[in-house]
């Protein structure tokens, strides 16, 4: 069944995201971006797109997506995409197709590939209409909605970013079925993150990697998106007292983690960072007395359900474990950092996270303490 819905940010309809849900969209893509007045979905602007395709995507689904002679482009897949190299490539391809700002772009891919073509989008002429049509899980629960998008730097991740609100979220879970089963245990962690920040009623729809049921999936995808869209439409910009902080759970580590081993060659995925990131978190949270052991406990054996890492070297894999040393300056490049301290997402509870300042150091306490 295809289920639509508008999640708006603002009075001003340019921040509306039309989202449409459901098995097979893939079939009918360029027809699933126009819009649904009796929902009140808009349809993406614009007489011309770009669709930026993720490699691993285009060879995967090229003939089931049916774009016939549609204008594409194809990017590095994963992390890899997220450059300055990239981001020059799609500007280049629109003014060399010479795209105007009543056109939009189109990205079809993971986390990755939204932020670097949203990225795009808000640059290009100062901004054209932008769609996402995610393929992994992360992406669908969180990083396509929203309308942050960024690329990474040697210095850190997402350091130079905008926020760029998508007109269109075109998510078809059909697309998952192509992705390995370490690409949905990374996926699994970003829903851990909704079930331990927000909804503790996530829990028992949240199984291991090799025990996935579409019907359940769905129900998860959906009910992530309506978490983060409610977060989303009252908080955009991630103020200072606002809620979208809190989505940042398990992303502090999680960030260091990844800059690192973008920087060293090492591939670690977004997921599986994010859920060690909330292992540290708890042990933040226990340490300061913010939680019980009884709730962290139930933190702790959902994270393991769902078979994340237990110790960084177990994330890291076959590889240089790297020291608190190498991790420090990329905490310390973190965007929550404020006068020399982290704005940090703790658990207090199953279901229930704040924001407490914290020290870089007790962050690397908790990642050299997770055993």
């Amino acid at each position: 069944m295809i289920q639509r819905f508008t999640v708006r940010t603002s009075d001003d309809r340019s921040m509306e995201t039309g989202v449409t849900f459901g098995r097979g969209l893939r079939h009918r893509l360029p027809r699933s971006l126009e819009g649904n007045h009796a929902r009140d979905v808009e349809a993406l602007p614009g007489n011309r797109r770009l669709y930026v395709i993720d490699r691993n995507v285009h060879e995967a689904w090229q003939v089931d997506l049916r774009l016939g002679d549609a204008d594409t482009f194809v990017i590095p897949p994963g992390e890899r995409a997220k450059s300055a190299e990239t981001l020059l490539g799609i500007c280049s391809e629109l003014a060399r197709r010479a795209f105007d700002r009543t056109d939009a772009l189109v990205s079809i891919g993971g986390g990755a590939c939204g932020d670097v073509t949203g990225l795009a989008a808000s640059l290009f002429l100062r901004g054209i209409a932008v769609a996402h049509v995610p393929t992994t899980i992360v992406s669908m629960v969180d990083a396509a909605l929203g309308g942050k998008c960024a690329i990474d730097i040697p210095e850190g991740k997402n350091l130079i970013g905008s926020f760029w609100t998508p007109s269109r979220l075109v998510i078809d879970p059909d697309l998952l079925t192509t992705l390995p089963v370490t690409e949905v245990r990374a996926g699994l962690g970003e829903i851990a993150k909704y079930a331990i920040g927000f909804d503790a009623e996530l829990e028992p729809l949240i199984h291991d990697a090799r025990d996935v049921d579409p019907a359940r999936l769905d129900a998860v995808i959906l009910r992530c998106l309506r978490i983060k869209a409610d977060i989303v439409a009252h908080d955009l910009r991630e103020s200072d007292h606002g809620k979208r902080i809190l989505l940042n759970l398990g992303h502090t580590s999680a960030h260091a983690i990844e800059a690192w081993a973008l920087a060293n060659d090492v591939i670690v995925r977004h997921g599986d960072a994010v859920a060690f990131g909330i292992r540290c978190a708890i042990a933040i949270s226990l340490e300061r007395r913010l939680i019980v052991s009884e709730e962290a406990s139930r933190c702790l054996a959902l994270l393991n359900r769902i078979g994340a890492a237990k110790s960084l070297a177990e994330l890291i894999g076959p590889h240089s474990t790297p020291t608190t040393r190498d991790l420090a300056p990329f905490l310390a490049a973190d965007k929550k950092m404020r006068n020399g301290r982290l704005r940090a997402v703790l658990p207090i509870a199953f279901g229930a996270c704040e924001v407490h300042d914290a020290t870089i150091d007790e962050f690397l306490d908790a990642v050299s303490g997770c055993t």
